[in-house]
């Protein structure tokens, strides 16, 4: 909306006028440049895929903090076993040793007989307290990844209310696993929004170096009040009732054509979101590799250990049959202190061993589980994203 007042004289008569102009409408069309997409557009798209990729960087947060406190809880459970273990070992030590000392002291076994088994069960004391300290620090690990404020956590004990054991779950596939990790990792989809980004970016610098051809049109309304000696006093309302009576109404069209003498900023920022655009999908195609090679490692680790598992399953049990057997041998005579601690070594490291392929094979599902991206649907975790 406008408005004026002029005053004066033409060929010595005064003049005294009022004029006012309503734009009611007003639009333009780009053709070429700003057609497909322009700045405002730009900028939305761009916006909405950054919330996409916020969404998913927050889900593979999540993700990778489930799959460490799965890994902490196994390794809690795994320590506290080895604890429990170090003091059966060390307890099976002492009572060797006393038992070779009574008959060190009624003459039945000769002098310094017993020193070797006291020497064992102090070492299998010093394991057990070694066992102690790994156990702490995996609860402190626990802890410290599920609660915020360790000092008021201090005095509670996590204590695991159950063993390792080998987990019953669908069969391992690696074809379904790369499926379901290329069409559900967060992360790699978050890299496939990041290429629609630049995707976006080159076709908006491809625009802009076309020119810019606009069409116009517009229409608007104007009133005019003249002051005219002894008849009409001019005024500013008269001019506006001009406008309410549409009196002077106006429209008009065109086409409008400019371009920049060069397009050196416009074809170099072309050039650089093509290049970005390349290293993008170099970044995709690197990331979709990785995949496969961690899920192909992941899945040979939890067949090699399954089958560990049963190996040492039954080293251990061939290890308890041996030890029971040459305890019995030593109580009748016919075996000595030496020979019952190298079975029980053996039966130590048998069931350590043991563990160690139970726990290498549950942590391993988890893994699996955070690489084809299914962990949080096997945990019956939700995530709504905000609206």
């Amino acid at each position: 909306m406008s408005f004026d007042h002029r005053t004066g004289s033409i060929t010595s008569t005064p003049f005294d006028q009022y004029g006012a102009n309503v734009g009611f409408t007003r639009l333009t069309q780009p053709l070429l440049r700003d057609f497909w997409i322009d700045s405002q557009r730009h900028a939305i798209q761009i916006a909405r895929l950054n919330r996409g990729i916020s969404d998913l960087e927050f889900e593979r947060q999540v993700s990778v903090v489930l799959n460490n406190v799965q890994r902490f809880y196994y390794d809690l459970i795994a320590a506290e076993e080895n604890m429990k273990s170090a003091y059966s070992a060390y307890g099976a030590a002492r009572q060797l040793a006393e038992d070779t000392r009574r008959e060190v002291e009624i003459g039945s076994k000769a002098p310094l007989a017993d020193k070797e088994a006291e020497s064992t069960a102090q070492l299998r004391l010093a394991d057990y307290y070694s066992a102690m300290h790994r156990r702490n620090t995996a609860e402190n690990q626990l802890k410290a990844l599920t609660g915020r404020k360790f000092r008021d956590q201090y005095d509670a004990r996590l204590v695991p209310d159950e063993k390792l054991f080998r987990i019953e779950r669908r069969p391992v596939d690696l074809q379904e696993s790369w499926k379901s990790g290329l069409e559900r990792r967060p992360d790699y989809r978050a890299y496939f929004l990041r290429t629609d980004q630049e995707r976006i970016n080159v076709r908006f610098a491809r625009n802009q170096i076309y020119p810019n051809l606009d069409v116009e049109g517009g229409y608007s309304r104007g009133g005019v009040d003249t002051t005219v000696t002894g008849i009409n006093q001019g005024s500013l309302g008269g001019a506006f009732h001009d406008i309410r009576r549409n009196s002077q109404p106006s429209h008009g069209y065109g086409v409008t054509l400019s371009t920049p003498l060069t397009l050196r900023r416009e074809r170099y920022a072309l050039k650089r979101a093509k290049s970005q655009q390349e290293q993008a999908l170099l970044e995709l195609e690197s990331v979709e590799q990785s995949i496969l090679v961690e899920i192909d490692t992941t899945i040979s680790l939890i067949r090699s250990s399954n089958m560990r598992i049963q190996a040492t399953r039954a080293a251990r049990e061939a290890a308890e049959q041996s030890v029971d057997a040459e305890t019995k041998r030593l109580a009748r005579g016919v075996s000595t202190p030496t020979q019952v601690l190298q079975l029980q070594d053996r039966l130590i490291r048998a069931q350590s061993d043991e563990v160690n392929a139970l726990l290498d094979y549950n942590k391993a599902l988890s893994d699996l589980d955070l690489q084809d991206g299914s962990i949080l649907e096997r945990n019956k975790v939700q995530i709504q994203p905000l609206r």
